[in-house]
């Protein structure tokens, strides 16, 4: 069974959830996997390796992980690469695949352009207006 792991960053905040949840909702119209979650590499919970562990306890055999990163920092390059290869050690039988992050796409650039037409805040006087 083929699973989709979706790797956040985290916010000390502790609101990705929501964002990370409707990632989630449009993958799963695309019908490529039977399973689909998320984790994070820091900050919010489920770890990559409690995610790694319930996929597996659910019959996942492959398990594609996406970092939902912008940038090929840190987390990356290190962190994330470390945590999957940690989580695999105890599902040998389990194919663990690692994409390359979201990165620069032409369509996040439209996004950008979508956002200049959407809402806003403004600072006046030295006060945030909307």
């Amino acid at each position: 069974m083929k699973a989709l792991l979706l790797i956040a960053h985290g916010s000390r905040e502790g609101n990705c959830a929501p964002v990370i949840n409707k990632f989630i909702k449009k993958a799963e119209k695309y019908g490529r996997f039977e399973l689909i979650d998320a984790a994070y590499v820091q900050f919010e919970r489920p770890a990559i390796k409690d995610v790694v562990d319930k996929l597996a306890s659910l019959g996942a055999d492959e398990i594609w992980a996406v970092p939902v990163f912008l940038f090929e920092g840190v987390h990356v390059r290190h962190d994330i690469p470390e945590q999957l290869r940690e989580a695999a050690f105890y599902h040998p039988d389990i194919r663990v695949v690692l994409t390359r992050p979201i990165g620069y796409d032409e369509r996040i650039v439209d996004i950008i352009f979508d956002r200049l037409d959407g809402e806003k805040m403004e600072v006046r006087d030295g006060n945030w207006i909307t």
